[in-house]
């Protein structure tokens, strides 16, 4: 994956440069070139982002999703005042 990342990079990179230096009829055509080139990556990533999210809710209708950590018991609770014990420190 990161491979290919740096090779979309690499394309993009050079496409920039060729940009840059044409002239301006062939700097247009370069830029549209550009324009599918990001365009082309965006709807990849939402691809892969809406197939990690039915496999995500899919695992989650099947049961598996992550269950919180449980509750910690404080290590000294505090007891409950008795009613004689509240009424003499008043």
């Amino acid at each position: 994956m990161m491979q290919e990342m740096k090779a979309r990079d690499a394309r993009l990179d050079q496409l920039l440069q060729s940009m840059n230096k044409a002239a301006a009829p062939k700097k247009v055509d370069l830029m549209a070139d550009i324009l599918r080139e990001l365009l082309a990556e965006r709807r990849n990533m939402h691809a892969h982002m809406a197939c990690m999210m039915v496999t995500t809710e899919g695992d989650m209708m099947k049961g598996e999703k992550t269950k919180p950590p449980a509750k910690a018991e404080p290590s000294n609770p505090v007891q409950p005042a008795k009613k004689d014990e509240h009424k003499a420190h008043h």
